[in-house]
C-alpha cells in the first residue's frame, strides 16, 4: 500500500495542526525525548571515561602483567 502526495499531505497538515492544538503536550514530550537522550549520552560517557581512567591508571605501573588471585598471597590454602 503506497501513499499517494495528497495523502501525505494531509497527513502532514493533520500532525501540524494536532501539534498547534496541543503546545503543551508536545512541549513536555520533546523535553522528555531530549532528557531521556542526554541522560543515555551522559551516563556512555562516564562509564567511557572511568574505563579510560582504570585502563590508564593500571598503564602508569609500568608492568604489562597483572595477577589477581582470590586470596592473599600469604594465604595457607590448605
Amino acid at each position: 500500500m503506497t501513499l499517494t502526495p495528497i495523502e501525505v499531505k494531509d497527513a502532514i497538515m493533520m500532525a501540524m495542526s494536532s501539534l498547534r492544538a496541543n503546545k503543551f503536550r508536545s512541549f513536555l514530550t520533546i523535553l522528555g525525548v531530549s532528557v531521556g537522550v542526554g541522560a543515555t549520552i551522559g551516563m556512555a560517557s562516564v562509564v567511557d571515561g572511568l574505563g579510560y581512567a582504570a585502563v590508564q591508571q593500571i598503564a602508569s605501573r609500568g608492568s604489562n602483567l597483572i595477577m589477581v588471585s582470590k586470596f592473599a598471597p600469604n594465604t595457607d590454602r590448605s
